[in-house]
């Protein structure tokens, strides 16, 4: 990917994310009238970061045309490790992918807890389609629901019409979202 005036930079830098961590205590009937807090204030966390023009990343170096780029990340670990009596651990095999980022908070709050979420760490975005319902009709609503008895939103509705290509063409996709892509 050539380009020029890209910048970098690799260490420890302050979390730049604000959450509020006292949102798990929800479900456990934590206070709701509590102010919001940073739960990650004054932690540091090991990045690495590189900036380059956003036509080196565009499709056909056209920003302005193609603005959405997709990011992210997996974990993997050898896919068989066994404990061994002496408290030591062997490990062997191929890689395996055990999670994967993308947008914050995501494999933790859409998927539910099993078989669910394992099949979702372990799959691609380009096979996102298959955790759509998941994603119209989230399970943490209705847990808050059932603690707080607050009405949990209905499930989202789609009127999205089956494309013929990946790419939806504007008549057939949500108003604002003309290059979305179709699940069906």
């Amino acid at each position: 990917m050539p380009f020029d005036n890209g910048l970098s930079f690799a260490g420890q830098a302050d979390d730049p994310f604000f959450l509020d961590l006292r949102v798990f205590d929800l479900l456990y009937g934590g206070d709701l009238s509590e102010i919001a807090d940073d739960s990650l204030d004054g932690y540091n966390i090991n990045a690495v970061a590189i900036q380059v023009p956003k036509t080196a990343l565009a499709a056909g170096g056209d920003a302005e045309g193609s603005p959405i780029i997709g990011v992210y990340s997996t974990t993997s670990r050898p896919s068989t490790e066994v404990r061994n009596p002496d408290g030591t651990k062997t490990v062997s095999g191929d890689p395996v992918q055990i999670s994967r980022l993308g947008n914050p908070l995501v494999n933790e709050l859409i998927p539910p807890l099993g078989p669910a979420r394992d099949l979702f760490n372990s799959s691609k975005p380009a096979d996102d389609a298959q955790f759509l319902s998941l994603v119209q009709d989230p399970q943490l609503p209705k847990v808050i629901e059932q603690v707080y008895g607050i009405p949990a939103p209905p499930a989202l509705v789609t009127t999205w019409s089956r494309c013929s290509s990946p790419v939806c063409p504007s008549s057939t996709c949500p108003r604002g979202a003309p290059q979305a892509r179709c699940s069906g």
